[in-house]
């Protein structure tokens, strides 16, 4: 039985990951521009949280890290390698200690 309950527990964090919505894109003079959202944001398998109050980005599991420099990232819409940037960054960042680390 825990390991119906285990197996059930690890399909339902592996939907809540594939569920996510793909960020909205456009075309702007024939470069693609990627929607960002005070939330999660995802676009080709890479996932981020923006907090446009601080102007940061987050990945599970990391401590908030700053948008790189040069990214309007509160104008809405960057473009793929500023998305690719702000993904790497959010992932560079430390990562968050449990208590049992």
């Amino acid at each position: 039985m825990k390991q119906i309950a285990a197996l059930s527990l690890i399909t339902l964090a592996v939907a809540g990951c594939t569920m996510t919505e793909p960020a909205a894109t456009r075309v702007v003079d024939g470069q693609t521009q990627v929607q960002i959202l005070p939330q999660k944001n995802c676009f080709d398998h890479k996932c981020f949280t923006y907090h446009p109050g601080s102007n940061t980005v987050s990945a599970t599991g990391r401590r908030p890290a700053a948008v790189p420099a040069g990214i309007p990232a509160s104008s809405g819409y960057v473009t793929e390698a500023q998305f690719s940037a702000m993904f790497d960054a959010a992932w560079r960042a430390e990562t968050i200690k449990s208590d049992r680390d």
